[in-house]
């Protein structure tokens, strides 16, 4: 996919993200005030979505990706986090189980998406618009 095709299709999906037992839908540059009461319930004001799945934006199969996103797990301990999915408008792209990460430290993160070879994570604070972070540059 060329990088302004998987910004659309990052843009088009639902992260629907767990805080403090309740389910809440958020997509990247939309508001999330109902998030923001969340979060202070939990005493966090930043979050981040990652997932394992599908490295590259290279469809895998379900077995592969649950593998991966166990190896996520294991890599999240000592972090405070939730689980999370991401939801495609569409489906031409599968839905993707990952991880709501609270309070993270930044390059913790990057690492993270690196390591698990991922174009991007969505992150966000409060109730602000989440924004879409690119990590490094998509493979074309």
């Amino acid at each position: 996919m060329l990088d302004s095709e998987l910004d659309t299709a990052y843009r088009a999906t639902t992260y629907q993200l767990t805080v403090n037992g309740q389910q809440v839908p958020v997509r990247v540059g939309s508001s999330a005030s109902e998030l923001a009461v969340l979060l202070a319930q939990l005493g966090a004001q930043r979050w981040a979505f990652i997932t394992a799945w599908n490295p590259r934006s290279k469809i895998l199969t379900s077995p592969e990706n649950a593998r991966l996103n166990a190896q996520l797990f294991q890599s999240l301990m000592g972090q405070k986090y939730a689980p999370a999915i991401a939801i495609p408008d569409d489906d031409s792209w599968p839905r993707e189980p990952g991880f709501v990460i609270f309070d993270g430290a930044m390059p913790t993160l990057l690492s993270l998406a690196e390591q698990f070879e991922q174009n991007a994570v969505v992150v966000g604070q409060g109730g602000d618009a989440p924004e879409l972070l690119w990590v490094g540059s998509p493979q074309k």
